[in-house]
């Protein structure tokens, strides 16, 4: 489904303790209800958060998100993760996600690509730090 700045939300999961991507249908008061997957459904105000545009997905930087809900951080560490990219700045932080595998990320033709350079100028790992 297309992305809309104003409708489109995350809301809880209960079934995996995640989020749903879903669709803001209207507000009444401190209540929202979301359209998830064809169905609508009532979240409290509180557990709704924002979606980044597709243009933050794969994000190097937390800290560049437009919206830092636990929702969008969870996104976007998934979204690294699905394409082995285990490490993840969030300001001046290195996330690490243990891929409980083997890649070929610590080799030393690796480690020299990040030997002299600004943390700016490589993708993030832990070399960069």
């Amino acid at each position: 489904k297309p992305y809309d700045a104003k409708k489109s939300v995350w809301v809880p999961n209960k079934a995996d303790g995640g989020y749903l991507e879903g669709s803001l249908e209207a507000r009444e008061g401190a209540k929202c209800k979301v359209n998830v997957g064809g169905e609508v459904k009532v979240f409290k105000e509180d557990q709704v958060c924002q979606v980044n545009p597709p243009k933050f997905d794969c994000s190097e930087d937390m800290a560049n998100l437009t919206f830092l809900g636990d929702a969008c951080v969870l996104w976007n560490s998934v979204v690294r993760y699905i394409n082995e990219l285990i490490y993840t700045y969030s300001g001046l932080f290195c996330i690490a996600i243990n891929p409980y595998k083997r890649f070929p990320i610590y080799t030393l033709r690796t480690m020299e690509l990040y030997v002299g350079k600004r943390r700016n100028e490589c993708p993030p790992h832990i070399f960069a730090i």
